[in-house]
């Protein structure tokens, strides 16, 4: 629904329930990241300790350049990246549906203020 004054048509049930789906759903995205990250390390670790059961000589650089060219870790980076931007885009519509309602209660307020002065 668009009308001119959209802040005199909207509902409140509606709204909030609205921003409760997007809060819930970003703290969805948000609990997988963390595991993706965690699960990132412990793989990090198991690679490093892997290397280093081999006896092979190599320098710190050497065995970061070993450790992110293994597919595992490949595939876990792009499991990060993709709960990553899970996360951000969930986060965004948290953070425009609550900035549309305060534009909302910003217009509605005025409106109330004008008609307050015309009385």
């Amino acid at each position: 629904m668009k009308h001119k004054e959209d802040y005199l048509y909207f509902n409140t049930k509606n709204l909030i329930s609205d921003l409760n789906k997007k809060s819930d759903l970003m703290n969805h995205y948000y609990g997988i990241l963390l595991e993706e990250e965690k699960n990132m390390k412990t793989l990090q670790a198991s690679l490093y300790f892997e290397i280093k059961k081999t006896n092979m000589k190599a320098t710190v650089k050497e065995l970061e350049n070993l450790i992110i060219t293994d597919p595992r870790w490949l595939q876990q980076k792009s499991k990060n990246i993709n709960a990553d931007k899970l996360y951000l885009q969930a986060k965004t519509d948290y953070y425009n549906k609550n900035t549309e309602i305060t534009l909302l209660q910003s217009e509605l307020k005025r409106e109330l203020q004008l008609q307050g002065r015309d009385k």
